[in-house]
């Protein structure tokens, strides 16, 4: 029976690879009972025995020839459990096309998996036996063995069938003998993939290198040299001309001072005991005037590098050399050498470089070569705050400079504008919804630029809006819009988190309706992140929640609609997101006698499972007869989700996403809130993750998520809210949605536009390795330190676009300390949205500990990386 194992290196099964350098290839290895002459054409790992053959039958030999000795060497042995025991260091090692005997006392096959060696010389070749292989897939010959022509006197020995033992004299064990006389091979021979041969090489001298064509410089040094392989005693004899060199008996000929004399062809007669033979001719050339051997080159460096100009010249000496900048020569204290160095290169100093060389025989002028010199764009002109009457054109500008192309991205209110890519932003005919603070990044192969946000106020009635819940004014009219302000206003005690998310600046206004209806409050047109809320009650501890919202106008803004009853007070909150303030513009509208809303009594809630668990998403309304629903998934309709439950039996990677649910009745609809499912994978018998990737950073930090009624959640401790209490894990959530938030940063200096956030706490030191490979677009990814509490708290730890395997993963790795809090983003460039999967693992160092030998056994523990494959060598 023939046992096969296959040896995975680097990539288990790979199929045999077309023959070239540092490629992936394979080969099948088949061993016999006895002593099989055997080489690996392969570079695996260290080439060790323990990795080319690390699962042998117990008693396997590896024997090597010496051939220095011209005797095999002690064998290294193979012992079940613990792998090769070699007498000598050498001896656990085989090269690619080194040959050895491979003793095994029943049939064996091994497949070898590993790269195709560089075309190289051999070094360790001598006169007389030596055991080879081909260093290639495939069949090869004599030259592609060993790198050296055949010459009279060389022999094969070839073993084409495995030996009882371990042979005395290679022509006796040998299958067939292929002899070299007269300049031809009585049988050509081939070696076979995977197989050794003895070759005999005769000990007449044969040239391995001959000396090369030089070309030097009147008074520089010269040097030929010429590589031989013969039995020493080796003897040689240069010439020059027709003359023989007094004194050149050795393998290097060197002249200290080339002359003009010296200039002709030279060669070495190379002789010993067993013959003589001629090299080829070299020619050597004295150049007397300047001659450019090496062209200075064309560079390319950031703004603020170096940039170093070189040419190499030859020629009498001394050479002087004098630099030029676009026609004009340079100081020579600065260029005055054959190399030119441009310490701090600016855009000023890009154009054209040459470089005369001369001497006292004449001069020569250098080939241009051209310094670009790439900057990172920057403003110079941003856009400027502008006031207009609605109906009005609003016209936004900026100049910026740097290395072309540039790109554009305007923003209002820190989220990207669709198709708004142009230096000029023209918003033609605003209405009150255009208002906001605008900004533009400029973009380019080196990095990318914010403007500072500037307001777009469209004229509009000041609405009088009270920091103090007591203080409000009613209003009653059935349509409204107005401008206002939450600056300098704060919180009042007992006050709620409108939407369960923390503000820091409301203010309100009384609404009282004149009639039944459906009521919408919009903040669209505002300069910040809103939060909204519609309550009863007749203080503000004593608030009973209509509606509120966070996001759902676009750009940051708000919208609330609900049911209002003739003659019922409302009281509207205006809040900005996490202490955010600054010009709000609200909008109302009451649609007298419109069909009532249902009331939703519980909203969908946010799920973070394992893999193929059932999750369940489900709604709770008050309605009339005639409400149809509709889910949506990431924007789409689910089939057959017409149901106040949606139900997915075996969540799968697909399944991961945004969450709504829609009410209809005609013409009318109402939708959810929206709920998350995401989806936590982790190492067997590992913790599943606690918490959600978070569209803004804030959230992040607090780990609240969209409360299900007008009571806030209760605020989590932080460490509640680590990515997971382990060492490694994934999470895989969709983008759909998310958007950038005001004074974000570039993430790695690459635009993006869809960014979300999670955040991690090491639970000890090590190494943090965390990636989106898995990801189905094109993420960028940052890591940062905090406090976090706003943007302007974090610190870039390490940043990536693009490194993944697949051009448009990230993955970054460095040193994570216990206890600290790392922020992690990532966003989707130019805007991009998908599925996310974002991996992460904690590397230990691996440490032996309770090291403890006793009666020929030997115990220890290993403290390293949970769950994390490592493997323990003797």
């Amino acid at each position: 029976m023939r046992t096969t194992v296959w040896i995975a290196c680097l990539l288990a099964g790979v199929a045999a690879a077309s023959p070239g350098s540092n490629q992936e290839a394979s080969f099948r290895l088949v061993l016999e009972p006895g002593y099989n002459a055997v080489s690996v054409p392969l570079e695996v790992a260290d080439n060790a025995l323990d990795e080319l053959f690390p699962w042998m039958p117990e008693g396997a030999l590896c024997i090597q020839w010496n051939p220095i000795t011209q005797q095999f060497d002690p064998p290294a042995r193979y012992v079940s459990g613990m792998g090769w025991r070699s007498p000598t260091p050498q001896a656990g090692v085989l090269a690619p096309g080194q040959g050895a005997l491979v003793y095994v006392d029943r049939p064996w096959e091994v497949t070898v998996v590993g790269l195709t060696p560089p075309a190289q010389p051999r070094s360790n070749l001598v006169p007389g036996l030596n055991l080879v292989g081909c260093r290639q897939l495939g069949t090869c010959g004599f030259v592609e063995a060993l790198g050296v022509p055949p010459q009279d006197g060389d022999m094969i020995y070839m073993f084409d069938r495995p030996l009882p033992e371990v042979p005395v004299n290679p022509a006796d064990a040998a299958t067939t003998v292929h002899r070299f006389q007269a300049g031809s091979w009585n049988t050509v021979p081939t070696l076979t993939q995977g197989r050794a041969a003895m070759v005999y090489l005769s000990p007449a001298p044969r040239i391995i290198r001959p000396p090369e064509d030089l070309m030097v410089g009147l008074g520089e040094r010269a040097v030929f040299s010429v590589h031989v392989l013969a039995s020493p005693p080796v003897w040689f004899e240069w010439w020059h001309n027709t003359n023989r060199i007094a004194g050149a008996t050795n393998p290097v000929l060197v002249l200290p001072k080339a002359q003009l004399a010296h200039a002709g062809p030279y060669w070495v007669w190379v002789s010993n005991s067993f013959g003589v033979v001629t090299s080829a001719i070299a020619r050597l050339r004295v150049v007397t005037e300047p001659l450019i051997v090496q062209q200075p080159v064309d560079l390319t460096v950031r703004a603020g590098e170096p940039a170093h100009f070189s040419v190499q010249a030859l020629g009498a000496q001394p050479l002087g050399f004098q630099w030029l900048f676009n026609g004009m020569a340079l100081p020579t204290a600065l260029a005055a050498g054959p190399t030119l160095t441009v310490s701090n290169a600016q855009s000023a100093q890009a154009g054209e470089y040459r470089v005369v060389v001369t001497n006292q025989f004449g001069s020569a002028i250098s080939a241009p070569a051209f310094l670009t010199v790439l900057e990172p764009p920057r403003i110079t002109q941003p856009p400027q705050p502008t006031v207009v009457a609605v109906g009005e054109e609003v016209v936004l500008t900026v100049a910026a400079e740097g290395t072309g192309p540039l790109r554009y991205y305007w923003r209002r209110n820190g989220v990207f504008i669709p198709d708004a890519h142009e230096p000029i932003l023209r918003l033609p005919a605003v209405r009150p919804d255009d208002s906001g603070s605008y900004s533009v990044v400029v973009e380019n192969l080196l990095g990318a630029v914010s403007s500072p946000e500037v307001p777009v106020w469209v004229v509009l009635p000041e609405l009088n809006l009270q920091d103090l819940f007591t203080n409000q004014v009613e209003l009653a009219d059935p349509v409204g819009v107005g401008r206002a302000s939450n600056r300098g206003a704060g919180v009042e005690p007992g006050e709620p988190l409108h939407y369960g998310k923390p503000g820091g600046h409301s203010v309100w206004l009384a609404w009282r309706a004149l009639d039944d209806g459906v009521v919408t409050f919009r903040t669209s047109g505002s300069g910040f992140d809103t939060l909204l809320a519609a309550y009863v009650g007749s203080s503000v501890d004593q608030l009973t929640e209509v509606a509120s919202d966070d996001d759902s106008a676009g750009f940051l803004c708000s919208q609330i609609r609900f049911n209002a009853v003739r003659g019922r007070l409302y009281h509207i909150a205006i809040d900005g997101f996490n202490g955010q303030a600054g010009d709000i513009v609200l909008s109302w509208t009451l649609e007298i006698g419109a069909e009532p809303l249902p009331v939703i009594l519980q909203q969908p809630q946010s799920v973070l499972t394992s893999l193929s668990n059932r999750v369940t998403f489900s709604i709770l309304a008050t309605q009339d007869v005639g409400w149809s629903y509709q889910w949506f998934h990431n924007g789409q309709p689910v089939s057959l989700g017409n149901e106040p439950v949606l139900t997915i039996q075996n969540a799968q990677l697909t399944d991961a996403g945004v969450y709504f649910v829609r009410l209809i009745r005609g013409a009318q609809s109402l939708d959810s809130r929206p709920a998350l499912l995401q989806i936590s994978l982790v190492e067997p018998d590992g913790p599943v993750a606690t918490n959600l990737f978070a569209d803004k950073l804030a959230d992040a930090v607090r780990g609240l998520s969209a409360p299900a009624g007008p009571a806030p959640l209760p605020k989590p401790p932080l460490a509640a809210q680590s990515l997971i209490h382990g060492y490694a894990g994934s999470q895989v959530f969709h983008t759909y949605g998310a958007v950038s938030e005001p004074g974000e940063p570039v993430h790695c200096g690459v635009v993006g536009g869809a960014s979300v956030w999670y955040y991690y706490i090491a639970p000890t030191n090590g190494t943090l390795h965390v990636d989106t490979l898995g990801s189905d677009y094109d993420t960028v990814l940052a890591v940062y330190t905090g406090p976090g509490t706003e943007f302007a708290t974090l610190q870039l730890v390490a940043c990536d676009n693009n490194s993944g395997p697949d051009g448009m993963t990230s993955q970054v790795n460095f040193p994570a300390t216990n206890d600290t809090v790392y922020f992690i983003a990532v966003d989707g460039v130019n805007g991009a949205t998908g599925t996310l999967r974002l991996n992460y693992r904690l590397l230990l160092s691996m440490v032996l500990t309770q090291q403890v030998a006793a009666a020929g056994t030997f115990s220890f523990q290993v403290h390293a990386t949970p769950n994390y494959p490592f493997t323990l060598q003797r």
